[in-house]
């Protein structure tokens, strides 16, 4: 697995995925277009950007788009590495790669999360901070 007591290699791990990112959600219906990506900014912090569009959208929001971020500091890269690692082993999942980005997209790939709420409120629950913010 890893030294998830190594934040510094966990950080610089991830770094080079730094201009990288992977699609956690790609949606097309005629009435909604979801995507949902995540790569880790140059700071190291993992970033999630959803972007919404459709009719549907506007039944929820003023606007018929949708943007939202969810960020998490470089420092928690290893508390979310190894409980992404244990939940998809329990799942019965074998994790293939040590990163947070591989990581998180085989979670999402394995409807461990269905969007990016439920990874937040996974976060919340292992005390993870994380920053939400959106644009309608």
């Amino acid at each position: 697995m890893f030294d998830e007591s190594s934040t510094e290699w966990l950080v610089e791990n991830n770094r080079r995925l730094n201009e990288e990112s992977v699609t956690l959600l790609l949606i097309k219906t005629p009435r909604l277009s979801v995507t949902l990506t995540a790569h880790i900014d140059p700071s190291g912090r993992l970033v999630l950007s959803g972007h919404d569009l459709g009719p549907t959208v506007a039944e929820f929001w003023p606007d018929d788009e949708y943007e939202y971020w969810l960020k998490v500091e470089a420092t928690h890269l290893a508390a979310i590495n190894s409980g992404l690692w244990e939940e998809l082993e329990r799942d019965g999942v074998p994790p293939t790669d040590t990163s947070v980005l591989e990581l998180l997209k085989e979670s999402f790939e394995a409807s461990l999360f269905d969007n990016d709420s439920e990874f937040r409120a996974w976060l919340n629950d292992r005390q993870i901070p994380s920053e939400f913010s959106s644009w309608t």
